[in-house]
């Protein structure tokens, strides 16, 4: 048994090779993540694969565009294979949608994104990751005795005041 899932709008194949420094989804740090991008992988039977795999073993079929293979167009998942935090990763970090074949907007959204990523000159499109480092100083405020004291009592957790002493943002051509 096998899933295509649409995607609201192509994604740039370093953005997804990108998911597998990330660690967080939402507001949490995880554990479980990307672990693995793979582009041509001869597989089992011998055929050339694209996936994306997660630290519990599960992964997803990726294909690329055609006319830019730096693009990818759709993912398959096979088998009892479930791709359910791959699926989360890619919608959150990319800032897309995956759209399952069994969904209403499958179609509507298949159309869609081939639509724009065709009616875009591909020769004028640039990736760009922007960086923006900050240096921040966090206070805390304890009553004790001696210092000493102090720093036995001091919690990472309960810092109260944050200033930001610089912020520096840089970008690159990816």
């Amino acid at each position: 048994m096998s899933t295509n899932y649409a995607i609201s709008s192509f994604i740039h194949l370093d953005e997804l090779k990108a998911l597998t420094k990330i660690r967080s989804l939402g507001d949490t740090d995880s554990i479980n993540g990307i672990v693995e991008v793979k582009i041509n992988h001869i597989n089992d039977i011998n055929q050339k694969v694209n996936y994306i795999k997660d630290s519990l073993g599960n992964y997803l079929i990726f294909y690329l565009s055609d006319d830019n293979e730096n693009y990818v167009i759709s993912f398959d998942r096979f088998g009892q294979n479930n791709p359910d935090l791959i699926i989360d990763y890619i919608q959150e970090h990319c800032e897309v949608n995956l759209i399952s074949e069994h969904e209403e907007h499958y179609q509507s959204t298949l159309r869609s994104s081939f639509n724009n990523f065709k009616s875009k000159s591909l020769d004028k499109l640039k990736t760009f990751r922007f960086t923006r480092t900050q240096t921040i100083v966090d206070y805390q405020t304890i009553k004790a005795l001696t210092e000493d004291e102090a720093i036995n009592q001091m919690e990472l957790e309960n810092w109260q005041d944050e200033e930001i002493l610089s912020s520096d943002t840089e970008s690159r051509e990816l």
